[in-house]
């Protein structure tokens, strides 16, 4: 991803995510490789921001950063107000336990769980009770027409049925409850 300056509203403290002359090069021989190269961009709170890209463009590397599973070789990232760039790996975790939905496009469910488990799982992790954790995750099943699948757990070789009532389980901290959401999908058609 060249050096892009995107701005979905007026740059302001308040942005949900925000960065400043984003870099990520990863050591590679014979040469390095510049996935991400002085990207600035401010994201507002309540945004839809789309990016497009050919395979091996930074797309994914932009998101892991912005997402803080990846440390940027350069530049800085805001989250909710906060600078993110240097915090402790503990502190990461953290923000993306309570800040941060991903929607993966391997899905990453635990295959032993049940669809409900999986996605009550970030709020067992969150120290919510049981019985607050199911009524959640009931209400968002019925809220997205997947009541009465809570039982069913993902498997391999499944049809596009059964993946379909789990792809929105996995966005846990999206749903239950909903803050701002980064998604790894590819859409490179």
């Amino acid at each position: 991803m060249d050096a892009t300056e995107m701005t979905s509203g007026s740059p302001t403290s308040t942005a949900a995510v925000r960065t400043e002359a984003l870099v990520k090069t990863y050591p590679q021989e014979p040469e390095p490789v510049r996935a991400v190269r002085g990207v600035s961009l401010t994201i507002e709170p309540g945004d839809f921001v789309a990016m497009a890209g050919p395979s091996g463009s930074g797309k994914t590397t932009l998101l892991n950063l912005l997402g803080g599973l990846t440390r940027p070789t350069g530049g800085r990232i805001w989250v909710g107000g906060e600078e993110i760039t240097d915090l402790p790996d503990r502190h990461l975790a953290r923000m993306r336990l309570e800040r941060i939905g991903f929607v993966f496009q391997a899905y990453n469910l635990l295959p032993v769980l049940t669809a409900l488990e999986n996605a009550e799982f970030t709020l067992l992790l969150r120290g919510l009770p049981a019985a607050e954790r199911r009524r959640r995750v009931e209400e968002l099943f019925s809220l997205i027409g997947l009541d009465g699948l809570e039982d069913r757990r993902p498997g391999p070789g499944q049809s596009w049925e059964s993946r379909h009532w789990y792809w929105p389980t996995s966005p846990r901290r999206t749903w239950i409850p909903p803050p701002p959401t980064l998604s790894s999908k590819s859409w490179n058609g």
